[in-house]
Parts: structure tokens; C-alpha cells; sequence
């Protein structure tokens, strides 16, 4: 690097200290959303399959179903309940703690997961694997929103999306070749093909990729993620003297010295007037900000209200619907049109505004939900062929991907104001994860009874999400924290002429 071009040796270790914190953000994201899509949807192509051998439900019984059922959703019991402690405990202990907790509880999870041969101990394994992933998804986006440089915070919010569905896409494939063979047999035609220690085997290979991410995220949180500037702030915000009695407080902008340490602090930018800091840092900050609570919960809504879970779990029923024979092959084409578009978001997030981009892609989702039904009827009818279903479920997951899929976690930490960030993010993420656990579980039964009607539905709720947001959503690209907290705290909530901007 060309030293006259950087500057001072003091600028120069300042921009290495910034390249070092991006690439951890990103890193912490990528294994977050790589965890994430291998271990709560990637693995279940074939765990149904080899956890019914490994735990005696071999035959096909309505009993064993909700058995094997509540094996694959018990995780949420551990998960979603976290996030209502998980702002108390980033406060408390601090965010690389957090994180650290999170791989820990991840690992020895998925770990327990794998060598369990009774369905207790798998049951508990699953909830450990909840806590695990609700502690890295309510940590690791503050973190990188206190943390990432200011122009690429939105990129490193969004860059673990893409891995979502890639590590699917590969849990899908693994379990293809872990199966083997014999994988389109029914479980009481393959389960006794194998002796126990065949199956168990097959469970640890299964497992084998969530436990190298879990344990790759305890070794970054343990080695190179230093803790967050912002909660050093918040935590070590009493005043220190400096050169003949004068004070300041600590600051993440300063140069030198260690608040743990009691070292001098030279600062090397003004302190900024915050607009935040009339919200306490408590509880009780979040009823100061009912506007930016009920965005969240809007966002959260887009993300799973409107089908996405739907389309993700039961694309083999879309692509029979649709009359495609080789179901599996649409849902794997489904998959990786997934992660292409999550990739091409991901290229153009900071080129467009959020509202653009975020209309434009539920706008999108919801004008394919409502032709779902009249299209399908016209392929029962002979009228256009069965590959209209292929396109329209790829119009809607570029919809998502351009949409809900990459801004949510960019806007919800962008329009929350630090002081009650740790606190407000994971709550909103828990209500997300309660709207997809509740479409994933009424969705079979809405679609044996309304048939294809029900699309109708998730359109109408897309349709009634895309106004508000329309009239609601202030624009928080290119403006600073500062600028965007007094925007969504103070003045109207109608911000229509954000889209004109």
C-alpha cells in the first residue's frame, strides 16, 4: 500500500483495523446464514428418513408422522424463546459473549444430534441447537451494525443470505448421496436394509457439516471478533480525565487507550450530538418507539407472512399442482434460483434505494400469489403448459430475494435506534420465526381444504404489507443513524415522498 497515499502511520492502522472488522462481520453473517439453511432446512430431505430409522418409527403411522413432525420443529422451542432474554444478555455480557454462546450451544448441539440413538436425547439436542441459533441470530446482525464501516453496512447485512439457500441446495444433495441407492424407498422398505451402527453412521455424516460451522464460529468469536465499540460506549460511558483535569467521554471514534485499562483517551473525531439519546437504553426505550416496533413487525410479516416458508417446505406439492412429474429436480431448480437471485440482490443492494428495491420486489411476490390460483387452473385445464408453475414460483422467490429476503435484516437494524438495538432486533426476529412456524403448520391444512384458493390469502396479506410499507418506510440509504432515528421518532409517519427521492 502506497504509505504517502494513506497518510499518517495513525491512518494507516486505522484502515487495517477496518478491513480486519468488515471481513469478521462478514464472516459471522456468511456462518449464520450458512448454519441456519443447513441445519433447519438443508438436513430434512434425508433426516426424515434416517431419523426414523435411528429412533423406531419406521412404520407409517399418523403417530409416528407427528412424532418425527415435532422432532424437526422442537428446535423453535429452544430458538424463539431466546430471543425475548437475548437483548438482556448482549447488554449484560456483551456481544462477542453472545456470539460465543451461540456457537458453543450450537455445536454441542448438533454435535449431541449426531451420536443420539434415542429420541430423548435427540429432542434435547434439537432444543440446545435452537438456543444455539437464536443467540448467533439476535447477536451477530447488532453486531455488525454497531460494527461494519458506515458505507458497507447494508452489504454485510445482507451478505449471509445468499447462504440460506446455497447450504439447503448442499443438505438437499448431501442427503442424496448419504441415502443412497435405496433413497425412494419407503422408510418400512429402507430402514431394514441397514443395522444400527449403519444408521447412526449416516446421522454424524448428516450432521457433520453443522457441527464444522458451529465450530468455526466459536473459533472466530474467541479469536479474532473484538468485542463491539457501541457496548463498550454504552458500558464504560463514565467520564475519564485527560491532560490537566479535562474530560470526555469514551467513544468508539478514539484513537487511543482502553476504557478496562484506564488509559489516556485522545480523541480523533468530535463526539456527535446523537439524536438517540433521549431514548433510554432499557425496556422502556422500546415504548418510546412504537413507529419503528410496528415497521419491524410489518418486515417480519413480509419475510414469512406472505408464503416464503410455504414455497421452501412444500415445492414437491407446488410442482404436483403444477402437474411436474420430477418434483425433487423442480425443487432443487427452485433452490438454486434462490441463491442466484440472493447473490444478484446482494450486487445491486447499495446501487438502489431500500423502498425501490423492497416494493418492487413484494409487489412482485404479491402479483404472482394472486395468479397462482387462475394459473393453476388453467394448467388443470389444458389451456398452458405445466411449466408456467416453474415460472411463476421463480418470479416469486426473485421477488423475495430482491425484497424481504435481503432488506429485512438491512432496514429492521438500520431504523432502530442504537440505544435499544440489542433489545428490539431479536424481539423482532422472534415474531418472525412464530410467523413462519405459523404458516408452516397451517399451510397443509389451507391448501387440502381452499386448494389452490389459498394463495389468496398470502397475496392479500403481500398486498396489504406492500402499502404500508409504501406509506410508512422512511428511505435509510445514504443517511446517517442519526438522521434516520430522528426521522423515524419525531415528525409524520407518512413518508410517500421518500419514493419521489
Amino acid at each position: 500500500i502506497n504509505a504517502e497515499y494513506m497518510g499518517t502511520p495513525s491512518e494507516c492502522l486505522f484502515f487495517f483495523e477496518m478491513v480486519n472488522v468488515g471481513a469478521v462481520c462478514a464472516l459471522l453473517n456468511i456462518l449464520n446464514g450458512a448454519f441456519f439453511g443447513y441445519t433447519l432446512i438443508g438436513i430434512t430431505s434425508a433426516a426424515y428418513t434416517v431419523w426414523r430409522c435411528q429412533y423406531g418409527m419406521e412404520s407409517a403411522t399418523t403417530t409416528n408422522e407427528w412424532w418425527i413432525a415435532l422432532l424437526f420443529t422442537i428446535i423453535n422451542v429452544g430458538g424463539l424463546p431466546y430471543g425475548l432474554v437475548a437483548g438482556p444478555v448482549m447488554n449484560g455480557y456483551g456481544r462477542r459473549k453472545a456470539v460465543m454462546f451461540g456457537g458453543l450451544m450450537s455445536l454441542t448441539g448438533t454435535l449431541l444430534s449426531g451420536v443420539s440413538t434415542s429420541y430423548f436425547v435427540a429432542s434435547i439436542a434439537r432444543i440446545i441447537t435452537g438456543v444455539g441459533i437464536g443467540a448467533m441470530s439476535s447477536s451477530i446482525p447488532v453486531y455488525v451494525q454497531e460494527m461494519a464501516p458506515d458505507d458497507k453496512k447494508g452489504t454485510f447485512q445482507a451478505i449471509g443470505g445468499p447462504f440460506i439457500p446455497l447450504t439447503i441446495l448442499m443438505g438437499t444433495v448431501a442427503g442424496y448421496f448419504i441415502l443412497g441407492p435405496n433413497r425412494d424407498l419407503t422408510t418400512p422398505d429402507y430402514c431394514p436394509l441397514f443395522n444400527k451402527q449403519e444408521i447412526t453412521s449416516m446421522n454424524m455424516l448428516l450432521m457433520a457439516p453443522s457441527c464444522m460451522i458451529a465450530a468455526t464460529v466459536v473459533i472466530v468469536a474467541t479469536t479474532i471478533m473484538e468485542e463491539s465499540k457501541a457496548w463498550k460506549r454504552t458500558v464504560h460511558c463514565n467520564l475519564v480525565t485527560i491532560k490537566e483535569g479535562a474530560t470526555t467521554s469514551w467513544s468508539p471514534d478514539m484513537e487511543s487507550g482502553d476504557p478496562h485499562e484506564g488509559k489516556p483517551l485522545i480523541s480523533k473525531v468530535p463526539l456527535p450530538d446523537a439524536t438517540s439519546s433521549d431514548i433510554p437504553s432499557g425496556w422502556a426505550g422500546l415504548l418510546r418507539i412504537p413507529r419503528v416496533i410496528i415497521l419491524g413487525l410489518v418486515m417480519g410479516m413480509a419475510m414469512q407472512g406472505t408464503g416464503i416458508n410455504a414455497v421452501m417446505f412444500y415445492a414437491p406439492k407446488f410442482m404436483t399442482m403444477g402437474g411436474i412429474t420430477h418434483r425433487m429436480f423442480g425443487s432443487i431448480l427452485v433452490m438454486l434460483w434462490n441463491f442466484l437471485m440472493a447473490v444478484l440482490a446482494l450486487v445491486v443492494l447499495n446501487k438502489v434505494n431500500r423502498r425501490i428495491l423492497l416494493l418492487t420486489g413484494l409487489g412482485l411476490m404479491a402479483l404472482v400469489l394472486l395468479l397462482l390460483d387462475p394459473v393453476y387452473g388453467l394448467i388443470h385445464n389444458g389451456t398452458i403448459g405445466n411449466s408456467w408453475c416453474i415460472v411463476l414460483l421463480f418470479l416469486f422467490v426473485t421477488g423475495f430475494e430482491f425484497g424481504p429476503g435481503t432488506l429485512f435484516a438491512v432496514v429492521v437494524n438500520e431504523i432502530i435506534p442504537e440505544p435499544v438495538l440489542a433489545l428490539a432486533s431479536p424481539l423482532i426476529g422472534t415474531s418472525m420465526g412464530m410467523m413462519g412456524i405459523l404458516v408452516a403448520f397451517v399451510f397443509p391444512a389451507m391448501e387440502r381444504d381452499l386448494g389452490s384458493n389459498v394463495f389468496f390469502i398470502f397475496g392479500s396479506i403481500a398486498v396489504v404489507v406492500w402499502v404500508y410499507i409504501f406509506l410508512c418506510l422512511p428511505e435509510a440509504r445514504g443517511k446517517s443513524r442519526q438522521e434516520v432515528t430522528k426521522r423515524v421518532t419525531e415528525g409524520n409517519w407518512i413518508v410517500i415522498k421518500d419514493s419521489l427521492k
